[in-house]
């Protein structure tokens, strides 16, 4: 009797490891794919250079055209992650003539 309530009670521990690890992963999966997706359209909108993800400082890097309106795509950018309910990320946009190297 003893023997099979603990083989029970160790079923369902490892039954909620197994299901809060798959939950919690997709989560993040989730994540990744909607930040890549929002890049993917703020690519194809404006005229985006070169951008790039800094996962350790949550920040956001990119370089726009000469021609494209900073506080445009700055909006466009934040209006997108909110959608997404992605806040924790910090922008860096710059124009190209201020990272361009003589």
């Amino acid at each position: 009797m003893k023997r099979t309530i603990f083989s029970l009670i160790a079923a369902c521990a490892i039954i909620l490891l197994v299901w809060f690890n798959l939950h919690y992963s997709n989560e993040e999966i989730t994540e990744g794919d909607d930040l890549s997706r929002i890049l993917d359209e703020i690519w194809d909108e404006y005229d985006i250079l070169a951008y790039s993800v800094l996962t350790t400082d949550s920040t956001l890097y990119f370089v726009i055209d000469d021609t494209e309106d900073k506080d445009e795509v700055a909006q466009s950018i934040e209006k997108k992650l909110e959608h997404h309910d992605i806040e924790e990320y910090s922008l860096e946009i710059h124009k190209d003539y201020e990272v361009a190297v003589e």
